[in-house]
């Protein structure tokens, strides 16, 4: 979609988690109602967000995208921008390959009590 010529829009209800938060964040406007929970949820499993979109983000007039959408996905290529999601796919895989003991304690979990359970337990790692 990067590549397309037309803006492209994302329009999100309930969750919008992990990958499909990346994907939301590389669209030119992302409309979300008031059910939309938005985050990356692999952070508290030390995993990296897939695409590493987030802080390439940013805001621009809505009355100029149609005119400016190539040239600011330009720009974002000259600053590095595809560099910077090659590496942050790399940086994904190697997070989701290497062993990590927190990961599979929640695995484990998982299989032994169910999500529901598991997100509990996991939560409490973080919990003030």
């Amino acid at each position: 979609m990067w590549n397309l010529k037309k803006p492209v829009i994302s329009a999100i209800q309930g969750y919008c988690l992990g990958g499909e938060f990346e994907l939301a964040m590389a669209c030119d406007f992302a409309y979300a109602d008031t059910s939309a929970e938005l985050g990356e949820p692999e952070i508290l499993l030390s995993d990296a967000p897939p695409f590493l979109i987030g802080p390439w983000v940013m805001g621009f007039a809505p009355e100029t995208w149609h005119q400016n959408k190539s040239a600011v996905n330009r720009s974002y290529e000259i600053m590095g921008f595809q560099s910077c999601v090659e590496m942050g796919k790399e940086a994904f895989v190697t997070a989701n390959v290497t062993p990590n003991s927190v990961k599979a304690e929640f695995l484990e979990r998982f299989n032994r009590d169910g999500f529901s359970k598991a997100i509990k337990w996991l939560q409490t790692r973080y919990a003030d």
